[in-house]
């Protein structure tokens, strides 16, 4: 069997369709697995030993990504797949054509894409070269960071909007650290140019985002904003780590790992999470899981991230209804009202922003469609309304 993954982007979102690629090979281990993934990402994928072929798609750019997601889909759908064939096909990204799938996170939305069961371990998979270890340990040694005793590796870099961290933030926490803290030297891990004074601050922008997992074996401590990196700390190449994750508050649950860790029911205890915590906070906390150490520093610190719907409701309005993919977005709030409960905010918004506009979507038009639409309206305990055209 000839199979396809379509995953373009983003490298975090690649890494988490890494659990889809080892399921697929577990459950047909003579498969033949080719991945089509953004040439940006591409790097996500060297040596995955699950992963047969890997299909570059040239994006120059992340604004490009829907066309050439649009043009993967084209070719899927016409079965012109540029000269390859294949007997299996998932398509896991969700934006822009894969919102029926997506509860408010990311890992359990790429996932549905299979809709089977996830049997492997969900954790994300990244073979390290003998080279990329060697570029780190060469990196450590030359910064000299196992001269400290207190090494935190800190992600300062968030792309999705789920994380108010930046360098300037992470250097300011980097300064308030080191006035109460001597030994203690902080490796900002950023795309972005670091400048700065303090002498026990290590730029790591030399390292490789995949790199970043052996950085982990040579630090004490990970603090990050819920993107890519993060998922990277928590991938299979990874040190377990204490784990200070801080996120914006109006993003909810959306990049929350410890929120994930338990829907997977993986061991959360490695996280301390605060929402919109300024610089002195974060500072304490450091200080804290360094002098009394992480399981007290949690008790103390630790504030799980409440579970609200704004965020979830403005993406499907954006990517179901803004894009007239009404049955889509109603197949989605179906999945979250399993997940989190026939919420009334949930149920409120099917009944007034989707069911009216419902057979203005040509697939609610499709009688091969009927049956599993008319389960979805009975969820929302909605029949079908006599405002709208019946199908024939």
């Amino acid at each position: 069997m000839r199979a396809l993954i379509g995953q373009l982007g983003a490298n975090g979102d690649c890494l988490y369709a890494t659990t889809l690629a080892r399921q697929i090979k577990a459950d047909f281990p003579e498969c033949e697995l080719t991945w089509a993934v953004a040439s940006a990402c591409a790097h996500i994928l060297v040596n995955n030993p699950h992963v047969d072929d890997v299909w570059v798609w040239k994006v120059d750019d992340w604004a490009n990504l829907s066309t050439a997601w649009a043009a993967l889909e084209r070719q899927c759908l016409s079965g012109r797949l540029s000269g390859r064939d294949f007997d299996r096909i998932w398509l896991s990204q969700i934006v822009p054509s894969n919102i029926r799938h997506f509860d408010g996170t990311v890992r359990p939305s790429i996932l549905r894409a299979y809709a089977r069961e996830i049997t492997v371990p969900v954790d994300s998979v990244i073979a390290l070269a003998d080279d990329e270890i060697a570029t780190v340990d060469e990196f450590v040694r030359e910064k000299k960071i196992l001269d400290y005793e207190h090494r935190i590796l800190f992600e300062c870099s968030a792309k999705s909007g789920q994380s108010y961290v930046t360098p300037d933030f992470a250097l300011g926490v980097a300064e308030a650290v080191s006035k109460e803290l001597d030994n203690t030297c902080f490796v900002l891990s950023t795309h972005e140019d670091v400048k700065t004074d303090l002498s026990n601050v290590i730029s790591a922008k030399a390292v490789g985002m995949r790199e970043n997992a052996a950085l982990t074996h040579h630090c004490s401590m990970f603090v990050g904003c819920g993107s890519g990196l993060t998922v990277v700390a928590t991938s299979s190449a990874s040190k377990t780590l204490p784990n200070i994750q801080l996120l914006r508050g109006n993003t909810s649950v959306y990049a929350s790992f410890c929120h994930d860790f338990e829907y997977w029911g993986k061991p959360s205890e490695r996280f301390i999470e605060m929402a919109d915590a300024p610089i002195e906070r974060v500072a304490q906390v450091i200080l804290a899981v360094c002098r009394d150490g992480a399981e007290a520093a949690r008790d103390r610190y630790h504030r799980p991230i409440p579970v609200s719907f704004d965020k979830y409701l403005k993406f499907v309005e954006r990517w179901g209804i803004g894009m007239g993919r009404y049955v889509d977005a109603l197949e989605s709030l179906a999945i979250t009202c399993e997940r989190y409960g026939r919420q009334p905010k949930l149920l409120s918004f099917a009944r007034t922003r989707i069911v009216p506009r419902l057979y203005w979507d040509p697939v609610a038009m499709d009688t091969r469609q009927s049956n599993r639409i008319d389960q979805i309206l009975e969820q929302f305990d909605v029949g079908v309304s006599p405002r709208l055209p019946r199908r024939y």
